[in-house]
């Protein structure tokens, strides 16, 4: 939010803004994403509405999550997703290193021996630790196995796969082409029929 804060007081208009914020902000999430997500997904997305309300100085909520992503009609550039970017970045590694990463999963395995819990060694996995903390592989094999937060892709990436007709680059761009379609509003009209029929409901009572 420091970041965005520092982008609000600009007084750039509103394309420019969102360029530094693209450039300046949402980068940032993708570094420590490539190794750790974001532990409260809802609340990463909370902060990133407030952050673009912030930074295009908009009243709170004058835009739901998804219309933060969906504008492009009226300006030819949007904010990127930070989930979307988030999980790609950390899909991208997970994808280069898969080789390394499974091996590691196996070796670690194997060093728990009896030690492993049952329901740990039944799904082939690294127990949690004392505090209930999934290991960080955990969330990269999660990745390359579609499970757990990347459940919700497995039908946009296998449809993706079938249609490419050759096989992917893996690249993060490649990756977030597919997660960022759950970001935005598939009918923005409906959207701002709703809010201004929302903003106006007393006047038309």
């Amino acid at each position: 939010m420091s970041r965005c804060f520092d982008i609000s007081l600009s007084v750039a208009t509103a394309l420019p803004t969102i360029v530094r914020y693209n450039e300046r902000a949402v980068p940032v999430f993708g570094y420590i994403s490539q190794v750790l997500l974001h532990p409260d997904i809802p609340k990463l997305k909370r902060l990133e509405q407030r952050g673009i309300h912030k930074i295009l100085k908009l009243p709170p909520n004058s835009m739901s999550q998804k219309l933060t992503h969906s504008f492009g009609e009226f300006c030819p550039l949007v904010p990127r997703p930070i989930f979307a970017m988030s999980i790609a970045a950390h899909s991208r590694f997970a994808k280069a290193e898969e080789k390394a990463l499974r091996s590691i999963l196996a070796e670690a395995i194997d060093i728990l021996g009896d030690s492993n819990s049952l329901y740990a060694h039944a799904l082939h996995a690294i127990p949690c630790g004392h505090l209930g903390d999934l290991p960080l592989i955990k969330y990269l094999v999660d990745s390359l196995d579609r499970k757990g937060v990347y459940l919700q892709f497995s039908q946009q990436l296998c449809t993706a796969l079938v249609t490419k007709g050759r096989s992917p680059l893996w690249s993060q761009a490649w990756f977030t082409n597919i997660y960022a379609g759950s970001e935005s509003l598939s009918n923005i009209q409906s959207e701002l029929k709703s809010n201004i029929l929302k903003t106006f409901e007393s006047d038309i009572a």
